[in-house]
């Protein structure tokens, strides 16, 4: 397996022979984009630098995580766009034919790796999923969801090998938290047991990192943010836990970890 991160929830996940992209997002493209997703980390590859991919697993349609320039990159390869049932739509009307709509509990072969959809709760999209990729390895991807006890009863069933979850969210005093941030994240490896933690979304300023330690990302904060991951992969490695923390451009292979962390 090959897992490389582009950035924020951009992932290329390579098993069995089949190259996933998740969440893609290649911009801000326009000054709306950096308004409302003021990007601090720019993604590790351009869209034309990537030559092959068989699907992308979309897990709602919010501008960071599926944008035109993604879609563009799915007319040019033919890859099979899969997603909830708004990403379905716009990739409908944007002319793509390769689509397929997931609802959460909703199970899809395709080329022989089964996916599987899984409970999100985003309060700015009331359809979004995850996704569980089970093949030689298995791969729980979050999207965008809150630590939901729905989402975990739907993961306890899955073996997972890799988790890829979001750990920085925005907060808003009307309902609170649209996500998880590290904390959660650290809950949710304790709950859900997958053998790695990969902490994403944590390209965008102003998303909380730690909201209960007031750690937010900002332009400003970069050395504190970088400490915050640090003292988390330490804490996560004394309770047996696994953890890896990727930089945009890096690409991590969890079959070559020497031993079982727990």
């Amino acid at each position: 397996m090959e897992i490389r991160l582009i950035g924020h929830m951009t992932v290329s996940i390579e098993t069995d022979g089949v190259r996933f992209l998740t969440d893609p997002w290649f911009g801000p493209c326009n000054r709306l984009e950096k308004i409302l997703a003021p990007r601090l980390v720019g993604p590790s590859m351009a869209p034309d630098e990537i030559t092959a991919i068989d699907a992308m697993l979309v897990s709602h349609n919010h501008i960071d995580h599926f944008d035109q320039k993604a879609m563009e990159l799915a007319n040019r390869t033919g890859c099979t766009v899969i997603g909830s049932k708004r990403v379905a739509r716009r990739a409908e009307k944007f002319g793509l034919k390769n689509i397929r709509a997931l609802s959460e509990g909703d199970m899809f072969v395709f080329k022989g790796i089964r996916l599987n959809a899984i409970h999100a709760e985003h309060p700015l999209a009331s359809d979004a999923i995850g996704f569980v990729i089970e093949a030689g390895k298995s791969v729980y991807f979050s999207g965008d969801t809150r630590l939901s006890q729905k989402t975990i009863r739907g993961l306890m069933s899955f073996a997972i090998d890799a988790a890829l979850i979001q750990a920085a969210c925005a907060y808003y005093p009307i309902f609170g938290k649209d996500g998880m941030d590290l904390r959660d994240a650290t809950r949710f490896a304790q709950t859900v047991a997958p053998k790695f933690t990969v902490p994403l979304h944590m390209d965008c300023s102003g998303k909380w990192l730690d909201l209960k330690g007031k750690v937010k990302i900002t332009g400003d904060t970069s050395l504190l943010v970088n400490e915050t991951l640090r003292k988390w992969e330490l804490l996560m490695e004394s309770a047996s836990l696994g953890a890896k923390v990727l930089i945009a451009g890096e690409t991590w292979d969890p079959d070559r970890v020497q031993g079982d962390v727990r």
